[in-house]
């Protein structure tokens, strides 16, 4: 699937989201998204900044990609990366995930 088909993608997530829990949707409208091979999944910067693995998300129905997104925005919303401090960050990452 080409880039151009990825944020087609994506942007469908977005408006579904919005549709469905406006509060989530509104949150994520505000947050840049890009795509980037640099990351194996999806992720999240400490600046709000949602990336996304073209090759991950190509492989996952448009509800998976809503869910992935709905996943991200939590970690924006809930300020995850402000609130690490000095804990180790992997444990911290999969303590916010849970």
């Amino acid at each position: 699937m080409e880039n151009t088909q990825i944020k087609e993608v994506l942007n469908k997530a977005v408006f579904k989201l919005y549709r469905s829990f406006p509060f989530w949707g509104f949150i994520l409208e505000r947050c840049k998204i890009s795509i980037t091979d640099k990351i194996p999944t999806a992720c999240v910067d400490k600046m709000g900044h949602i990336m996304f693995n073209p090759s991950f998300v190509a492989n996952l129905s448009l509800n998976q990609v809503i869910f992935l997104m709905a996943h991200e925005v939590h970690h924006v919303a809930l300020s995850h990366h402000e609130r690490c401090s000095k804990r180790n960050k992997l444990q911290w990452n999969m303590a916010t995930d849970y």
